[in-house]
Parts: C-alpha cells; sequence; structure tokens
C-alpha cells in the first residue's frame, strides 16, 4: 500500500512512543504537522527554534523517551544549532527532522538552502539525509535507534517536497530497542562501603546521573548516616528537590558550600 511521507514518519514516531513534538509551524514541515496531527503526539510550538532544542533535550532527560523537534528550511534549521549542543552535550536522546529545499534544487545555491550535515554533524551522532522515500524508514529507524545508543542528538535531512511523496508501506519496523540495564554493585562491595562509612566521622553523599530513580533511598541514607546531599551537574534535578541536606552542586557552575564540604569530610 502506498502511504505518504510525512504519513509514515508520524506512524513510525507513534511506534516509538513519541509524545511530543516541539517546533515552529514554516515551511518545509507544515505537511509533517498535518499528518502528525492525526495522532497523539502533542506538538508544543515556540517563539524561537533554540528553545526548542533546548526543549526536546530536556524532554528526554526527563522523560526517558526520545525528544522530538522540527525545523523548517533554511534559518529555521540553523536557529536549532544551540539547543542542540546542549542536547548532545548533555546525552540526551534527541530526534531533529530537518526540512532541506527541493531535491531539484539542492546543490544549486537555491534560496534558504544550506548545508545541513556539514553544520550539525558536530553535535549529533547521527546526521543523514533522505534521499529517496524508499530510504526513509531505515533511515529514521537507525537514527531514533543511535539517538538511543549513543545518547545524543540523530538529526535526519528530508527534502521538502519529499513529504508529499507516497511508496510502499505496511507498518512500520524499524522501531528503536531501549534496554534499559541496572548496575547494582556485589555483596563484598557494599560490605566494603558499609565498613568505610561506620568508620569515618564527616560523611557527604555526592550524587549524580546516576541517583536516577533513587531520589528517596539517597535521602533515606543521609538521614541514617547524617550526611548532607550534594550533587553533580547532571544530578540535579535528580537530588535538589524534596532534599532537607542540600549543600548545592559542584563545579563551574556550583556553589561554595558543596566544594567545602567535600574537602573537609573524611568519606
Amino acid at each position: 500500500m502506498k502511504v505518504q511521507v510525512s504519513d509514515i514518519i508520524a506512524q513510525t514516531l507513534v511506534a516509538a512512543n513519541v509524545k511530543r513534538a516541539y517546533g515552529m509551524i514554516g515551511y518545509g514541515v507544515d505537511v509533517l504537522m498535518d499528518s502528525l496531527a492525526q495522532t497523539d503526539i502533542r506538538f508544543i510550538s515556540v517563539t524561537n527554534e533554540e528553545a526548542a532544542g533546548f526543549a526536546a533535550g530536556a524532554d528526554a532527560q526527563y522523560s526517558g523517551c526520545l525528544g522530538l523537534c522540527l525545523g523548517s528550511t533554511g534559518a529555521g534549521v540553523v536557529h536549532y544549532l544551540n539547543g542542540l549542543y546542549d542536547a548532545h552535550r548533555n546525552g540526551s536522546p534527541v530526534l531533529f527532522i530537518a526540512s532541506q529545499v527541493k531535491q531539484n534544487e539542492i546543490g544549486l545555491n537555491a534560496a534558504q538552502e544550506v548545508d545541513i550535515r556539514t553544520i550539525f554533524t558536530p553535535c549529533s551522532c547521527f546526521c543523514e539525509a533522505v534521499q529517496t522515500p524508499e530510504q526513509l524508514p531505515l533511515i529514521l529507524g537507525l537514527a531514533m535507534q543511535t539517538a538511543f545508543m549513543k545518547r545524543g542528538v540523530s538529526v535526519v535531512i528530508i527534502p521538502e517536497d519529499m513529504m508529499s511523496m507516497e511508496t510502499e508501506f505496511d507498518k512500520p519496523r524499524y522501531i528503536p530497542h531501549i534496554s534499559k540495564s541496572i548496575i547494582m554493585p556485589s555483596h563484598d562491595e557494599i560490605v566494603d562501603m558499609a565498613t568505610m562509612i561506620n568508620a569515618a566521622d564527616k560523611i557527604v553523599i555526592f550524587g549524580g546521573k546516576g541517583c536516577e530513580g533513587a531520589h528517596d533511598k539517597v535521602m533515606t541514607l543521609a538521614r541514617k548516616i547524617k550526611a548532607p546531599v550534594g550533587w553533580a551537574y547532571r544530578g540535579k534535578h535528580l537530588l535538589d528537590y524534596d532534599n532537607p541536606y542540600p549543600i548545592g552542586m559542584n563545579g563551574l557552575l556550583g556553589d561554595k558550600s558543596c566544594l567545602e564540604a567535600i574537602h573537609e569530610c573524611d568519606l
């Protein structure tokens, strides 16, 4: 059965459990917007594309799902650069669908044509252009899987006229497989840590991204051993809230209290 490219994208995103899309409605993604409107994916409009890049990265960090943003041809794509650099450096799995000029205009220095691949390769783990409608399902699947595997931004470049083309399509086959492994310390390591805690007088808990999903347990431990709790940059949203023992963040944007506590503690 022949299906429009924009509808293939929308169906694949739904199958990949994408909940929200960020961006500005503009030329190049308007056809895709119509297809997304037929799904349960919520489109969140912004006043500047840069904000959409930041929002997609934050969404991915907090939800664990794939962040999604859409860029219209030309300046609408370039404006994403700052937000997607942030998402990529923070290890946020984000898919950026970037519209390019029409296929017969690529390479002719047409109005709004930019070299998207050269611009976004430094801030992405996957950056490829779709050459034919038949390629789309596989490239889209590879982009999403790579974003999760390498924890970064994947960019899929699609000529604006291709969105309305049709190709044979049955159902989404290439959807990301996400493995959420849990790293557990061995029994001996736990015993060694308990021995160190019992022998120390001044203890500080310093947590980061590894504390995800363990906020209550960290607070319980802090109360039991009477330890203040500080955090790294990527642990702020995990340990800052509902924390009766905060000493702030360490590092470039951190607090003096956290730095001093780390220097003065025994453990």
